[in-house]
């Protein structure tokens, strides 16, 4: 484990968490838009390798809420979401 985050710390930009009880790797796996609603805390993810896309999709609070790249997403059910891209290429992101 060890070894994985000093290879991960040395390409990625940003802070990386200091603690944490969870370590997950995904290699090609798309995700649909769902919430990880039983994560206790706050959340860090990074994406690296030669890829183009992957960002990550952050629902905005009711009323607005800051925005790298302002975006709307409809659900297969035809519930629009309104939201944030956030790219995470080489650089952590905290989310909660």
């Amino acid at each position: 484990m060890r070894f994985i985050l000093v290879q991960i710390d040395a390409r990625i930009r940003g802070e990386p968490p200091s603690a944490f009880t969870t370590f997950t790797v995904n290699v090609d796996a798309p995700m649909r838009l769902h919430k990880d609603a039983k994560n206790g805390g706050p959340s860090y993810i990074v994406a690296i390798g030669p890829f183009q896309g992957g960002e990550l999709f952050v629902e905005s609070p009711p009323g607005g809420g800051d925005h790298e790249e302002a975006c709307v997403y409809t659900a297969d059910n035809g519930e629009t979401v309104r939201g944030t891209k956030v790219d995470l290429k080489n650089r952590w992101y905290r989310f909660d």
